[in-house]
């Protein structure tokens, strides 16, 4: 959580601290950093760090506010270039890479906070394509190491059988073939789990899906094709996480209604 100043006086400051805060945290890198180092720094006392910001993360916070509306800033195309959309994409991709390179330390380090602890977990409830409630738990994490088939995995589990799906393959198990494993913690288990599945086989040829994306969104930039992916996507993304915190503050479920644009 972050304080908001309300006198000239306390804006200069909290700028100040900010400033600061960018130049030691570019230095010494998110984890060395003490809060002590920040109001070092800024030349304040602690307690006026407090009357702003409550720990390291909210101050590397609002840092990374200032870093976005910089990046934001600079990255625009200017006007004269709407006209002309291929040139409109390689201007674009020529300034994000000189702001990325202008700020690469600064990302450098919300990368080495962001692995620190990234991991998500949610319970959702879905509705089904008969309109079944379907329960879904999602776990998200760039820092876990992996211990599984793929980088992302998709489990369904059904009454009749349960599925596993990976970016490039998939297994099933039937109810039928599920196996009965007796359970002794004084043995070690010598069934092979991972063999009672079965390799679903491929029915057609899966492109990447980043690349399937990317190629759509340059062909609406360039050739006005359809592009799904709009504000209105956007705003629902924003909608389930917004729902998420909630539902984490309060601890309870929280209801999801249509959006309307």
């Amino acid at each position: 959580m972050t304080t908001e100043p309300l006198t000239e006086r306390g804006r200069r400051t909290r700028e100040r601290l900010l400033r600061s805060a960018r130049e030691v945290f570019e230095q010494r890198g998110f984890d060395d950093t003490r809060m002590s180092d920040l109001t070092d720094a800024a030349g304040v006392s602690h307690g006026t760090v407090y009357t702003y910001f409550e720990s390291k993360e909210a101050v590397l916070r609002a840092v990374c506010a200032t870093v976005t509306d910089e990046v934001f800033a600079a990255v625009r195309v200017p006007d004269d270039l709407r006209t002309d959309p291929v040139a409109r994409i390689a201007e674009g991709n020529r300034r994000y890479l000189r702001v990325y390179a202008t700020h690469a330390r600064m990302l450098e380090v919300v990368e080495q906070a962001a692995t620190a602890d990234d991991a998500a977990y949610a319970t959702c409830e879905l509705e089904g394509h008969d309109g079944e409630p379907v329960v879904a738990q999602l776990t998200m994490s760039w820092a876990t190491r992996v211990r599984r088939d793929d980088l992302v995995t998709f489990a369904v589990d059904g009454t009749d059988g349960s599925a596993v799906a990976g970016l490039s393959s998939c297994q099933a198990q039937s109810r039928v073939a599920t196996p009965r494993p007796v359970w002794n913690p004084d043995e070690k288990q010598t069934m092979n789990f991972f063999d009672q599945w079965q390799e679903i086989p491929d029915t057609q040829v899966y492109d990447n899906g980043f690349k399937i994306q990317w190629e759509q969104f340059i062909r609406h930039v360039a050739e006005d094709a359809p592009w799904q992916y709009g504000l209105a996507e956007g705003a629902k993304g924003v909608q389930l996480v917004e729902a998420a915190l909630e539902s984490w503050k309060e601890r309870r479920w929280v209801d999801v209604p249509a959006l309307a644009v």
